[in-house]
């Protein structure tokens, strides 16, 4: 299922980001992150591209259309293809055998169980919920070539 989100500008609204369809609300930072992210950016950065490099294309396309639980939203060229999880958040899975493997990529889910649950159920296996510090639980995974996604539960801006 797919969770279209709204994050909020300088123009109000709520504060919210969408992952891997969870829904996360940052209660109590709309009116503070915005902003702190807009004055201190030198740089207007409008998406965020995580590249995750691989050996078997085919392969791992296939596995990361289990992993998100669809197909990717983009195939922008031959050996890359690409799947929005937030508004300006993009995953970009793309042929590049000489690195594959050394991607890290952490998403924060909203119920970290009931994703764990989810991707199991798609042949997937997330490894078991484990402690971080300060309430926050982690489970990760490996795809193919050994990129390493790791599912956070309990996640905050501000610890």
């Amino acid at each position: 299922m797919r969770t279209e989100t709204t994050s909020r500008g300088r123009r109000g609204g709520r504060l919210t980001t969408a992952v891997l369809g969870f829904p996360r609300t940052f209660a109590g930072y709309s009116d503070v992150l915005p902003n702190r992210i807009a004055e201190s950016a030198t740089m207007p950065i409008e998406h965020v591209l995580a590249v995750v490099p691989v050996s078997d294309f085919d392969a791992s396309h296939a596995w990361y259309e289990r992993l998100f639980g669809r197909p990717a939203d983009n195939a922008p060229m031959g050996g890359l293809v690409e799947w929005r999880v937030t508004d300006t958040g993009w995953v970009q899975v793309t042929s590049d055998p000489g690195r594959a493997g050394s991607a890290q990529l952490n998403f924060a889910v909203e119920d970290l169980a009931a994703h764990v649950d989810d991707l199991a159920g798609r042949g997937l296996a997330p490894g078991a919920i484990e402690p971080a510090s300060k309430g926050v639980e982690l489970s990760t995974i490996h795809d193919p070539d050994g990129n390493v996604i790791a599912f956070i539960g309990n996640f905050r801006v501000d610890y």
